[in-house]
């Protein structure tokens, strides 16, 4: 039987919280532009009912003009 797991990928930074399409090692996708300085959020990563969470920072913040920004994790 085929499956599919349900993901749904999240950046929170303060209290907004912006939908992503892809995260990697250093960068993320978001889903829809959006504009921020740079600064720090939270990544929350929902597979099926499991949850992982990791901190990072956008040292360029993000733009309208892109959907892909650089990000750092934070130990």
């Amino acid at each position: 039987m085929p499956y599919s797991a349900k993901v749904d990928l999240k950046l929170i930074v303060g209290s907004k919280t912006f939908q992503l399409g892809q995260v990697g090692p250093d960068r993320l996708i978001f889903r829809d532009a959006c504009q921020l300085p740079p600064c720090d959020g939270e990544i929350v990563m929902m597979i099926d009912d499991e949850e992982q969470r990791w901190k990072v920072r956008l040292p360029n913040g993000c733009s309208m003009d892109s959907l892909v920004v650089m990000t750092e994790v934070i130990a």
